[in-house]
């Protein structure tokens, strides 16, 4: 823990899909007590607090993300009663509990809705954005990021409504002060019943330029249309610094990430910049674009361990003094890290504990994705008929109307589905997976027999032990959770930076480097230290192979690491003073 900081600067969150998380009555779909049920399981982890995506009433278009009532929990996971128990109990274990805001949008079956397409001139009529069309189509040529126009006929109003993902969600109106009001007043609702914060969908997309001009630009087919007009609009930070003052302020500690799809580093810095009032941090996509090709996430390109650190460089040094970073490597709308970043096949454990090293060793909040503490790969289902994600079966019918054929389509969809991270939490290997007593809402990831809390923690390799030890390495280790990050040279297959002792907590600079190839690489660690190693101080913290040799390695210089082999080490002396 340091001193000076916010709850949020010093804590490691896990983030639960709550759907697909436990379930407790046996209705196949994961639920609030399930949670509470494992709260001992997440202590032990070491959590400090948690995000739990949404559980709001929805009719579950995009599950949960498409809301029709913010103040009522879907009774598929449970009561309000039940959900006032589990915050209690995570509370009296030390956990935070923050909840997603969805308020971009809401499902076209919330009563807002209804009231705004019957009534055009009642108190809802404007609550959303409608336009007529012209030239008996569409007001303009935007795209929803789920395919189509993002603009949808309604024959009861006679207009269009703008929807920038499913038709079933509708964008909320932010122009309209009573809207943005209404959201207020639900997001002190729910800090009152004791909630310490939200994670904010699509943030960054509630303003928009109200002129709605055409996209002129040439784009590849898969882009989507309109983003200059909707993405970081016009009056979004005037909106997020009154949000800050009439629902993020006060005694209490509210805790404000938003998700800001298409923010680059500036954005990011007028966002969440220390000296803003406006978020405490952001979920900003750099990373999780480093497999996209100009056609967006569907067009899936290879990457590189040079280009992995130059990402992570970015933003750590970028952000460094001027604003919070929120670090992640997996999240429900992205593929399994191991299958994306590492090999989740011969080399499963070793490739899960080495992203586990390079994303608890980066400045800024960690989020932990379920099932990330055991390397669960990527669902992996062989037919379309297994995935339930919108965006995925509109990508799919689209592409194949265009004449794609199925094995090219699910190729990609094998790889990129947001489905992939949203497979049932593979607890056991038994029937069910220990998640539930029937089959689950969706099939259980192709891999569960083998891949499971139970046998992970059954006495061999343990993902989850590794994720403990960093865990808790981090949380004794300044310079790991709040060091200045220093890049060193990325060396074929390998990610390498030191991480700067802050000067409240002088007690030398550490190393990171891990290997992100199942080939072999040879690496001089005496340019890695910038000095000789066989003069130097140092202590080796964490490995994640058991066998390492450190002593051997570190008199002979040149280190073979290993497949997916990583490193902490501390320096203990003749650290590069240039670097302070």
């Amino acid at each position: 823990m340091t001193t000076n900081s916010k709850w949020w600067q010093n804590a490691v969150f896990y983030q639960i899909y709550p759907r697909s998380f436990k379930d407790s009555n046996g209705d196949g779909i994961g639920d609030i007590r399930g949670i509470r049920e494992k709260i001992p399981y997440l202590k032990e982890l070491g959590i400090d607090a948690v995000w739990l995506n949404p559980i709001y009433s929805s009719p579950n278009n995009d599950y949960g993300y498409d809301i029709s009532d913010y103040q009522s929990i879907h009774p598929d996971y449970g009561t309000r009663e039940e959900f006032e128990e589990m915050l209690r109990e995570f509370h009296s274990q030390g956990m935070k509990v923050i909840m997603d805001l969805v308020v971009n949008h809401t499902s076209t079956e919330h009563s807002w809705f209804q009231s705004s397409r019957e009534d055009p001139e009642g108190p809802y009529g404007d609550y959303y954005i409608w336009r007529d069309g012209k030239a008996s189509g569409p007001p303009n040529n935007w795209n929803s990021f789920f395919g189509g126009s993002a603009w949808k006929y309604d024959p009861l109003r006679s207009q269009y409504y703008l929807h920038l993902f499913d038709e079933h969600q509708a964008d909320l109106n932010w122009a309209n002060t009573r809207v943005r009001n209404e959201v207020y007043r639900i997001m002190n609702w729910w800090t009152s019943l004791g909630i310490d914060g939200f994670r904010m969908d699509v943030i960054n997309m509630i303003s928009k330029d109200t002129s709605f001009p055409e996209d002129t630009r040439v784009l590849d087919p898969l882009v989507v249309k309109g983003t200059p007009y909707f993405v970081n609009g016009p009056k979004l930070h005037s909106y997020l610094r009154e949000m800050r003052q009439k629902a993020l302020s006060g005694d209490s500690e509210i805790f404000g990430v938003g998700e800001c799809p298409g923010a680059e580093f500036d954005d990011v810095l007028q966002l969440s910049g220390y000296d803003r009032e406006e978020l405490d941090a952001v979920f900003q996509m750099d990373l999780m674009e480093i497999d996209h090709g100009k056609g967006g996430k569907w067009d899936i390109r290879p990457w590189s361990a040079s280009d992995f650190l130059l990402r992570l460089s970015r933003w750590q040094q970028g952000l460094d003094g001027r604003a919070w970073p929120a670090n992640f490597f997996a999240n429900h709308d992205q593929p399994r890290p191991v299958s994306r970043f590492g090999n989740d096949g011969e080399y499963h454990y070793e490739s899960a504990s080495m992203l586990a090293v390079l994303l608890l060793s980066l400045t800024g909040t960690p989020f932990i994705y379920y099932g990330e503490e055991i390397g669960m790969p990527n669902a992996d289902y062989l037919d379309i008929s297994d995935y339930r994600d919108v965006d995925t079966l509109n990508f799919y019918h689209y592409e194949r109307e265009k004449g794609k054929t199925e094995e090219e389509l699910m190729n990609k969809i094998r790889y990129m589905s947001r489905d992939n991270a949203r497979s049932p939490m593979q607890w056991t290997g038994d029937e069910y997976g220990g998640f539930s007593q029937q089959n689950p809402w969706i099939p259980l990831g192709r891999r569960y027999k083998e891949i499971n809390v139970a046998h992970d923690r059954s006495g061999g390799p343990s993902i989850f032990a590794e994720y403990q030890k960093l865990i808790s390495l981090r949380k004794n280790c300044p310079a790991l959770s709040h060091g200045r990050f220093v890049p060193l040279k990325s060396e074929q297959q390998v990610v390498g930076f030191k991480k700067l002792q802050p000067e409240f907590q002088p007690e030398g600079d550490y190393l990171i480097y891990a290997n992100m190839s199942k080939e072999r690489v040879n690496v001089d660690l005496s340019e890695l230290l910038s000095f000789p190693p066989d003069t130097a101080a140092v202590e080796l913290v964490y490995s994640n192979y058991k066998n390492n040799q450190w002593e051997k390695k570190l008199k002979n210089r040149k280190q073979d690491l290993r497949p997916y082999e990583a490193y902490i080490v501390r320096i203990l002396g003749d650290s590069d003073k240039e670097l302070h």
